[in-house]
Parts: C-alpha cells; sequence; structure tokens
C-alpha cells in the first residue's frame, strides 16, 4: 500500500499553515505590520511592555541574533526601542513604544476579527480541529 502525499498530516497541516499565515498576513499589512512585528508587539505588550532581548527571543522561538535584527526594523518604525536597564550599562531592554502598544491593540482586534471570519466558515469543524490539534500536541509533547 502506497503513502500518498497528499494523504499526509504534515503535508496538510504544511499547507494550511502556510494559507492561514497568508490569511493573517493579509489582514495585519494595512496596518504596516508583518506577523512577526505583531508577535513583538504583542508580546511586550503582554510582558508589561519591557523585556530582555534573550528573553523576547525564548518567547518568540528565535535566535538572538534574529531578534536583534528584528528590532533594529522596528525600530526604524518606531515600535520599539532600546535602552539600557535601571541601573546598568550592560544590560539591554527593549521597550514598547507609544506607537508600538497602538499597533499590538490594533493588530490584536484585526486579528480577533479575522479569527470570527475563520469560525463563520465552520465553527463545529474550526472548534473541533483546534481540539484536534491540542490533542495531538499533547500526544507528541510526551515523545520529547
Amino acid at each position: 500500500m502506497s503513502f500518498s502525499q497528499n494523504e499526509c498530516i504534515l503535508h496538510q497541516m504544511e499547507r494550511c499553515e502556510k494559507l492561514l499565515r497568508r490569511y493573517y498576513a493579509e489582514r495585519l499589512h494595512p496596518l504596516g505590520l508583518s506577523p512577526t512585528e505583531y508577535r513583538v508587539c504583542a508580546t511586550l505588550a503582554k510582558a508589561g511592555g519591557v523585556l530582555p532581548p534573550r528573553e523576547l527571543a525564548a518567547i518568540l522561538s528565535v535566535t538572538r541574533p534574529a531578534t536583534s535584527t528584528l528590532v533594529a526594523r522596528m525600530e526604524k518604525k518606531d515600535l520599539v526601542q532600546r535602552h539600557f536597564a535601571e541601573g546598568s550599562r550592560k544590560e539591554i531592554r527593549i521597550r514598547l513604544t507609544k506607537e508600538g502598544h497602538v499597533k499590538a491593540e490594533k493588530g490584536s482586534t484585526t486579528l480577533n476579527e479575522a479569527d470570527a471570519q475563520l469560525k463563520k466558515i465552520t465553527n463545529k469543524g474550526i472548534v473541533r480541529f483546534s481540539e484536534e490539534l491540542r490533542a495531538l500536541e499533547a500526544v507528541l509533547g510526551k515523545e520529547e
């Protein structure tokens, strides 16, 4: 019995992930945000507006050099600022600017609306799919 690539769960999930990433990116684009920039703004907002670069990198699951590049790009957009930790000339902190807070809030609203649109398509199906993904994650997580 042969196994078709189209039947492979991983392949189906990768295709859906690509489509979902594009779906969310298209909705964030009018705000001048990429999905990654939104994640940084939302993460900093949730953390009280300030984090050390290594913590931000860990939360985003990216390397510290990638975080540095991303933060530099976001500084040019006035979404974040780097500053020294209070009482230190070595420890850097990433701070969300006022504009970054506004973008985090608008991005959150935009993505909630996008999710609501998806749920209208097949509410029961999306809920069931989410539950199945959590169950799959629980099973696969035990193997780590």
